[in-house]
């Protein structure tokens, strides 16, 4: 018996994790292939960021984006830009 009701909880508990975590990503942009440049800083970053959207069609404005740094995948070699914008 209290094994089943710790189980029922255990499962409980990790479905509203997983609810938690999807909720706080729903800002977030991930972009893969950013080629990485010799300027990091994070003023070129948003701009490399800007041009993306704009040949997405996407108008982005820098006073949305929230946070903005670079991913990297050792493994598989991808340069990969992760953003968070305000939501309007």
């Amino acid at each position: 018996m209290k094994s089943e009701s710790l189980r029922t909880e255990n499962v409980y508990l990790r479905t509203r994790i997983d609810e938690l975590e999807q909720n706080g990503m729903k800002n977030d942009v991930i972009i893969c292939g950013v080629k990485d440049e010799k300027d990091k800083t994070c003023e070129a970053l948003i701009e490399k960021t800007k041009e993306i959207a704009k040949k997405l069609r996407v108008n982005l404005e820098s006073n949305k984006i929230i946070e903005i740094h670079r991913l990297q995948s050792w493994k598989l070699q991808i340069h990969t830009v992760h953003y968070t914008i305000q939501h309007t």
